[in-house]
């Protein structure tokens, strides 16, 4: 089963845009679950694998550009904890008109 939801919205002017993803995946079925059969991992697979993007994206100047780009993913099999990443960026613009 899968569940995606996008969300893009201007904020406080129009230079400045938020647009975040929301992914939600959960198996039904795991060919490779009786090799982890008695084991504490062995319901591991039947956990919902979340991913949440989420991009900040400011116009600094008419050719300037900030973009902040956050990203949560959470897949029991690979870490209890979950994994966070951000990255900033600064770019170059030009519309040709």
């Amino acid at each position: 089963m899968l569940f995606v939801s996008d969300f893009t919205s201007p904020l406080a002017d129009t230079s400045i845009t938020v647009t975040s993803k929301l992914s939600v995946y959960r198996a039904f079925y795991y060919s490779k679950s009786d090799e982890f059969a008695g084991l504490p991992s062995e319901d591991y697979w039947k956990a919902p694998d979340v991913n949440w993007e989420t991009i900040l994206t400011a116009g600094i100047t008419k050719y300037l550009m900030v973009n902040l780009y956050v990203q949560l993913l959470y897949d029991k099999e690979v870490s209890l904890a979950g994994r966070f990443k951000q990255t900033l960026s600064l770019g170059l613009t030009y519309k040709l008109m």
